[in-house]
């Protein structure tokens, strides 16, 4: 992969998708990884890891399992959110009586989506929760690589910048606004 293709790949937006099984996962990760850059988490002790590692604002999306091995993926929106963190979560789960998915809603969640459920109608989902959330700072760090998007180029860590195209800026709307 060449640098500009690295600093594109970077421009995607981030999602964490925390799901406990194996095969699911696995495609999700696979579908999903097309557009977004996706980090999967398999029980809620990765995700809180992935959470410090990245910090809060490292993500754009989170799809989170209600039912994991180690604890309750509502438990874990509602820690988010009293912590102030207003990354947008798409709760996924197979509880689906309708105070479930009330009690998801009202926990934190953005959205709900029951399992099963088709992969165009998750994308949809998370396309929308996307296009709600927007930061507050016109330029934004990713790893090591700083974009700015006023002037839509992005500098490496050596301070060189890769101008981006039009095509470039505009293939992929950036759920933060620019």
């Amino acid at each position: 992969m060449t640098e500009h293709e690295m600093a594109r790949r970077l421009l995607l937006p981030a999602i964490m998708l925390i799901e406990d099984d194996p095969d699911l996962g696995s495609m999700m990760s696979e579908m999903l990884d097309v557009d977004y850059r996706v980090d999967w988490a398999r029980t809620r002790r990765q995700a809180d890891e992935l959470m410090r590692a990245e910090g809060s604002s490292g993500y754009d999306a989170l799809i989170v399992d209600r039912r994991l091995p180690d604890g309750d993926g509502l438990d874990l929106i509602r820690s988010l959110r009293r912590a102030g963190v207003t990354v947008p979560a798409l709760m996924l789960t197979a509880l689906s009586t309708v105070d479930d998915i009330v009690e998801g809603l009202d926990g934190g969640a953005n959205d709900y989506l029951t399992k099963p459920f088709h992969i165009t109608e998750l994308e949809a989902r998370l396309r929308a929760l996307l296009r709600g959330y927007h930061a507050q700072s016109a330029n934004m760090i990713i790893g090591d690589w700083l974009l700015k998007s006023d002037a839509m180029l992005i500098e490496d860590p050596d301070g060189r910048t890769v101008p981006l195209t039009d095509t470039e800026t505009h293939s992929h709307p950036h759920p933060r606004g620019w």
